[in-house]
């Protein structure tokens, strides 16, 4: 995907499956801890996607309790199940990691007009990825098949990290 002064950036994902702990641990170590292993500086999420504003969340900062909420799949403004089906082996949610060029995450650290660009080319990113969101269809004839409707709609946390697992410097997004 185009991203940064015309460079590409890579988008990965990664599947997160229900948890019986809740959630916390996955937001403890991976989202909120800005270099993996501090325990002390964190990085603060921002609830966004056209869904983020059906539950009142949109531009809110994440707060862990809701994260966890969804997480267990319930709504977090009444407690009641967001899908039918509650499988403790289900996907949850999706990890999206946007980051850019190690060249790019370097020069950031001098440039901070980089790291900008580089925000706004993930947000047009997420805004193309949102409107291919689509939900199984389990109703009537579809229910035991793998059918789909596209909804357009979703909600996820933003944190922006600026050091990679190894402690370079990286800039980079992360969407759930």
């Amino acid at each position: 995907m185009q991203g940064v002064c015309g460079k590409e950036f890579l988008f990965t994902a990664a599947k997160i499956k229900a948890t019986r702990g809740k959630g916390t641990d996955f937001y403890q170590q991976h989202l909120s801890n800005n270099d993996y292993y501090s325990e002390h500086d964190r990085i603060v999420g921002v609830w966004s996607g056209s869904l983020a504003e059906k539950f009142g969340l949109q531009g809110e900062t994440v707060d862990p309790a809701v994260f966890s909420l969804f997480q267990q799949n319930l709504n977090p403004v009444d407690h009641s199940k967001l899908t039918p089906r509650n499988n403790p082996h289900s996907v949850r949610f999706y990890d999206f990691q946007c980051s850019a060029q190690k060249s790019v995450s370097v020069m950031s650290m001098f440039d901070p007009r980089l790291a900008e660009a580089h925000r706004r080319a993930v947000k047009v990113g997420m805004a193309e990825l949102e409107k291919f969101a689509a939900v199984r269809i389990r109703k009537g004839d579809n229910y035991a098949t793998k059918n789909f409707a596209f909804t357009g709609k979703i909600i996820y946390a933003e944190y922006h990290h600026d050091n990679s697992r190894l402690l370079d410097p990286q800039i980079g997004q992360r969407r759930k």
